[in-house]
């Protein structure tokens, strides 16, 4: 493979089975090989930068497009998109260094996570937020982000099957918490994220934030969960926000 593309690509979770190829079922990868056979039959291969869950938005997943010939950037992105759904689209094309690896090189990446606090739910965001009822404590929701934030160990985020999986599950973790009305955005900014990790975390503080998980306990949690005992944190209102290289 002779040429190196990065595609941004943005696409709304909802009717896909995550971001990776699984067999039969349809999700992002598969949607996006398909288009882009018809555009250039052959002679390509294309990688994604970020595993989104089932459910899962993205405004900026990156995807590494190899291709043994020259291509048209503005071109290809204009074919392919007429061969793409309407949710799921390329945002923008370019051509970047032979040696680019869309999961290796990663700086960090940003999610986003909405919450609409509402002991009735909303009707017209239903699709892209969690819909919490209870009344949710801000104050302490901040103090616990400030004690989950960090470079450390983040077991007690993740799954069972990861962490014996892994090698490591350290990272380096910034967290922002913003009340608007009844919305509540959590931003997560981090080198790389582990399985479920978003998810979890949000569960998590929402706990904290309605009372049945203490401040004080929270330490405890951390050292001594080896993976997350709460249920994650609906996916539906979960976006990859962008990857920064």
């Amino acid at each position: 493979m002779k040429f190196v593309y990065k595609i941004v690509i943005e696409y709304n979770g909802k009717k896909f089975f995550g971001s990776q190829r699984q067999g039969s079922l349809r999700t992002v990868e598969k949607s996006l090989y398909s288009a882009i056979k018809k555009v250039l039959n052959k002679g390509f291969d294309i990688t994604i930068s970020s595993r989104t869950d089932s459910g899962v938005h993205a405004l900026g997943n990156v995807v590494r497009l190899r291709t043994n010939f020259y291509i048209e950037t503005k071109q290809f992105l204009n074919r392919v998109n007429n061969f793409l759904p309407q949710d799921l689209k390329i945002i923008s094309v370019s051509r970047t260094r032979s040696g680019f690896n869309p999961r290796k090189d990663v700086k960090y990446k940003v999610y986003k996570y909405k919450i609409y606090n509402r002991k009735i739910p909303s009707v017209l965001f239903k699709d892209f937020v969690w819909n919490v009822s209870y009344d949710l404590d801000i104050k302490k929701m901040l103090e616990a982000k400030k004690i989950v934030e960090g470079n450390k160990k983040y077991n007690f985020a993740t799954t069972k099957e990861y962490t014996q999986s892994t090698k490591s599950t350290v990272c380096d973790l910034k967290i922002k918490i913003k009340k608007s009305g009844n919305f509540i955005e959590i931003l997560f900014i981090s080198n790389r994220f582990l399985n479920k990790m978003v998810r979890n975390l949000v569960s998590l503080l929402v706990e904290i934030g309605r009372g049945k998980i203490l401040v004080n306990d929270l330490k405890n949690i951390m050292n001594q969960w080896q993976y997350c005992k709460l249920c994650p944190a609906p996916p539906n209102a979960l976006t990859l926000v962008k990857i920064v290289y």
